[in-house]
């Protein structure tokens, strides 16, 4: 006699180990409208399986509200994929302290990775912006330059940042010296409105 399988309540998972399975898995639960459920078992995959971090993703864009029991899942996973994910994504819906610090994470273990750059420089914009804290954005636009793909070529758009968050912490040499080589590296950049006024602020309009 068949028996039924059992149900299964909205968003309870099992640990999914092989891939067949947890694609399997998260595609039955989405097709269910299960996309919580779904997510969870992306996220316990992507702790071993860096091809689960692309559905993941897709499915978080399909329910945000999801964020919360995903980061839970990847928070003490340290694999590149787990992380980048888990940065970029309270990026994007919490754009909060833990967004911050999981990017910090990320690029402190991964600082080769491709993407450490970029969200380095993101996590300095939602320190700057989002939570005023000046201190942390420095920290990560100081992380986006030395993270630039050439070391020798400072990245331009964080040294501007770096510059604007200095002069606002009241570090007004290191913020004219780096606004100075912001400059030399994109001299177009002195007829911008905002980049004069941070000139004239740090009393470099004289030199250009």
């Amino acid at each position: 006699v068949p028996v039924a399988a059992p149900a299964v309540a909205p968003g309870a998972v099992a640990p999914v180990r092989r891939r067949d399975s947890w694609r399997a898995s998260a595609d039955a639960l989405a097709a269910a409208g299960d996309d919580l459920g779904a997510a969870r078992v992306l996220a316990l995959a992507l702790r071993t399986d860096d091809a689960a971090a692309m559905p993941l993703v897709a499915t978080l864009r399909r329910m945000p509200e999801a964020l919360d029991p995903v980061d839970q899942a990847l928070a003490g996973s340290v694999r590149a994929e787990a992380m980048r994910v888990r940065c970029e994504m309270r990026l994007l819906y919490r754009r909060d302290r833990a967004a911050v610090d999981a990017c910090r994470a990320f690029a402190q273990l991964w600082p080769e990775h491709p993407g450490a750059r970029v969200l380095s420089f993101a996590a300095g914009r939602v320190a700057e912006d989002e939570l005023g804290d000046l201190e942390a954005a420095e920290a990560e636009y100081s992380r986006a330059i030395l993270l630039a793909p050439l070391a020798s070529m400072p990245s331009t758009d964080a040294l501007l940042a770096r510059a604007r968050v200095r002069a606002a912490r009241g570090v007004l040499d290191e913020a004219g010296a780096d606004l100075r080589l912001y400059l030399h590296l994109e001299p177009v950049a002195a007829r911008d409105p905002a980049v004069r006024a941070l000139m004239a602020r740090l009393g470099l309009e004289k030199e250009h």
